[in-house]
Parts: C-alpha cells; structure tokens; sequence
C-alpha cells in the first residue's frame, strides 16, 4: 500500500493549503482525508505523520534561469494550458516556500513532483475535476461546493500522484523541470 498526498500549496502561511491523502493499494486509490492547512509546522506534522511515498505539489519547484518563465512552462503554453510564470512577485513566495517544503520531504525520503490542477484536470477531458478525481480514486467528497478551491485542486494532485504511481500521468518535461497532468479519463 502506498500513500499519496496532493498539496495546493499556499505562497504564505497565512492562506489555507489544500491537502487530500489517498491510499493505493492493489491499484486501487480511496481518499483517506482532505482539509486545509495554514503553516508548515501543521503541514510538516501531517506529512510526518502519514508518512506518504508521493507528494505532488501545485506550485513551480523551481525557478527559471532567466527570464519569466521556465522552458517546462512555456511547453505548457504551447499546449494551451495557463501557467503564471514563477517569477511574478506572489508567484516567487509560493515557489520559495514549495522549494524549502520539497527540500525537507526529499530528506525524509519522499518523492515531490509538480502539478497544475487546472491543467490537469483540462487533460482529463472530464466536464469538472471532481469528476476527474472520481474516475481515478473511490470515496470522493459527493457534495464538491461545500469544498474550499484548495482542496479541490489537492484532490486533482493526488488524482495526478495516483495516475503516476500507475505509470499513467502525463509528464510535460523539459530540462528545467516536469509538470505532470492527468491522462484522458471522461
């Protein structure tokens, strides 16, 4: 069995960080739990908790060497999805906290890919992500409006960790780094 843990991260401790946990086993995804979180002492505690194999991240896991955008970012455009560039002065606050969390979870021994859950959920071709999240993983949220965006889009990450584990995401790669998206699920 292994544990997969979808974040959309926040730039600053004072905004909610989305989490969803889900458990695979024999191929098999169910949500385990979801919910917000604020600061990285309360995400690092449910992190070391859990214990997970696999965390994917919506947030750049690093910045360009010049420029706006990274090379992994303008390949996204070029696919028609819309990232922010990372260099956007909110943006580099988001990638500077995503770096630091990375950083300690690959100490730990976790692997951290990066996703876009609006991107990734688009690549689906599902009409909404919970949709999407439900075509991968058992024991979604059945009412998605009383969910917090955050949570939505931690759940199309772990949607996404789930697809990687399988050997099925969509890996959009260059050498400055890998946005991984959702097959074609709907």
């Amino acid at each position: 069995m292994s544990t997969i843990i979808g974040l959309d991260l926040a730039g600053s401790p004072r905004r909610p960080t989305g989490y969803a946990i889900g458990r695979l086993a024999n191929g098999n995804c169910r949500v385990f739990d979801y919910g917000v979180v604020y600061d990285d002492r309360s995400l690092l505690g449910i992190l070391k908790m859990v214990k997970p194999r696999l965390v994917v991240v919506d947030s750049p896991l690093t910045f360009p060497r010049q420029g706006w955008f990274r090379k992994v970012d303008i390949a996204m455009k070029k696919l028609g999805y819309k990232v922010l560039p990372p260099m956007w002065k909110g943006m580099q606050m988001l990638v500077r906290r995503a770096i630091k969390i990375k950083s300690l979870l690959e100490e730990a021994g976790i692997y951290v890919l990066e996703t876009h859950p609006r991107s990734a959920w688009l690549s689906s071709s599902c009409d909404s992500p919970i949709k999407a999240v439900k075509r991968v993983c058992e024991n979604v949220p059945e009412n998605p409006r009383s969910l917090k965006k955050d949570v939505v889009d931690a759940l199309v990450a772990l949607a996404v960790g789930v697809e990687y584990m399988r050997g099925n995401a969509v890996g959009v790669c260059e050498k400055d780094g890998c946005i991984y998206l959702l097959p074609k699920l709907c």
